[in-house]
């Protein structure tokens, strides 16, 4: 089952754990936000919920500031699609939320928005992704950008880092698109969103490893640089997470093996601007 709490910055709960779903069958892999409502801060939360048998559903539920409940758990996708993976995202003025589901090629990439109560959902819209992997989702400009990589049918990443643009009414703004240039295998993109443009990460095969790469987008998609190298000497780098500094900088935590040591570890990096250096690509 889903329980919800808080914790201080020294990791202690503030409260005791809430229970949020309780229902036959798992429920897995919760995905949760925070928001400014007109009664202040809340939590919305969503899952991959089993509780109807074969197939499931993602279901959600509203929180307090202090972590109450709101209401009772809300289904979110309907029967037939076995929708898993979701991934829930503010925009502003509604919720977006992505998750992987069937198809009769396979699986691909499903989305639908929701009013801030969970309420008032659009239909559902496909991506045009097949077999995707690694999807991550971030709001931007008033819409939401997706961005995944395919996994082939010999379970090798695909050759490019695909992505695509959607309305907040749920609204696919043009077809899904390729963001990377061809390499050997392009896998575990994830975006950063700056308002006028967007920073994407990756990670690609060239010689003999993964590295992390990095470029500008514009809000449509269109590259506004070109791929920089952001890992080397020696460094196997996959899976990067980045996220804003205090000082506007950007902290970049990824998974790597060093030549000193096998096993994989955590590493961190960051970035900052630098004014002077003008974009090869108007924006």
């Amino acid at each position: 089952e889903i329980y919800f709490n808080r914790l201080n910055t020294r990791g202690e709960k503030l409260g005791p754990d809430v229970r949020i779903s309780s229902a036959p069958g798992f429920s897995l892999r919760p995905t949760l936000i925070e928001l400014a409502s007109a009664r202040g801060q809340e939590y919305r939360l969503a899952w991959e919920d089993e509780r109807e048998g074969t197939g499931g559903r993602i279901y959600g539920q509203r929180l307090g500031g202090a972590g109450e409940l709101l209401g009772g758990n809300v289904e979110l996708t309907p029967g037939g699609v076995d929708p898993t993976a979701p991934t829930l995202i503010a925009g502003q003025l509604r919720l977006g939320l992505l998750f992987n589901q069937s198809s009769s090629a396979g699986r691909e990439l499903g989305f639908r928005s929701f009013d801030l109560e969970l309420g008032t959902p659009t239909e559902l819209v496909s991506l045009g992704a097949q077999n995707p992997d690694g999807a991550a989702i971030v709001a931007n400009a008033g819409r939401f950008v997706v961005a995944w990589h395919v996994v082939l049918p010999n379970n090798r990443p695909g050759s490019q880092i695909w992505g695509a643009v959607l309305s907040e009414q749920g609204e696919l703004l043009g077809a899904a698109r390729p963001l990377t240039e061809e390499a050997q295998f392009a896998r575990y993109p994830s975006l950063l969103a700056l308002g006028d443009r967007l920073l994407l990460l990756w990670s690609e095969w060239r010689s003999d490893r993964f590295e992390i790469y990095s470029r500008e987008l514009t809000p449509d998609l269109d590259p506004a640089s070109e791929a920089r190298l952001l890992t080397g000497a020696s460094l196997e780098a996959y899976a990067p997470l980045p996220a804003f500094g205090p000082q506007g900088e950007v902290g970049v935590m990824f998974t790597g093996r060093s030549m000193q040591s096998r096993e994989p570890q955590v590493f961190f990096t960051r970035l900052s601007c630098d004014p002077a250096v003008q974009s090869p690509v108007p924006r």
